[in-house]
C-alpha cells in the first residue's frame, strides 16, 4: 500500500502521532498541580520542587514536540516560537504550591471498619 499519493500523504501522517501524544504533555505543563492531583487521586503529598521538576519536563517534551512537528510539516521555525511562547507564558503563570491531601475523618465508623 502506497501512502505517498493517497489521501493520507506525509503531511497528515506526521500530525497523527503528535495529536495523540502532545496535548497531555502541554496540559501537564500548563496545569501541573491539577494534573498531578488527578494522577495521584488526591492521596499523595507533592512538594513544590517535584511540581517544578514535572513542569520543566512537561515543558521540554511538549514544546520540543510542538517545535518538531511544525518543522516537519514544513512551516518556518519562526512560527513554532509563537505557540511555544504562549504555552510557556501560561505554564509559568500558574502558582506552584505544594499539594497536601486532606486527612480522612477519624470518627467511630473508621475505627469499627478496621
Amino acid at each position: 500500500m502506497n501512502l505517498q499519493n493517497g489521501p493520507l500523504d506525509r503531511g497528515l501522517l506526521v500530525l497523527i502521532g503528535p495529536l495523540i501524544v502532545l496535548p497531555p504533555w502541554i496540559w501537564m505543563a500548563v496545569r501541573t498541580r491539577h494534573c498531578l492531583q488527578i494522577i495521584t487521586a488526591h492521596t499523595i503529598p507533592i512538594a513544590r520542587r517535584t511540581i517544578w521538576l514535572v513542569k520543566t519536563l512537561a515543558l521540554l517534551v511538549g514544546i520540543g514536540g510542538l517545535f518538531g512537528v511544525v518543522v516537519q510539516v514544513g512551516l518556518p521555525w519562526l512560527l513554532a516560537i509563537l505557540p511555544g511562547g504562549i504555552i510557556v507564558f501560561f505554564a509559568l503563570k500558574e502558582s506552584v504550591q505544594e499539594v497536601v491531601p486532606q486527612k480522612p475523618s477519624q470518627d467511630a465508623a473508621a475505627y469499627q471498619s478496621s
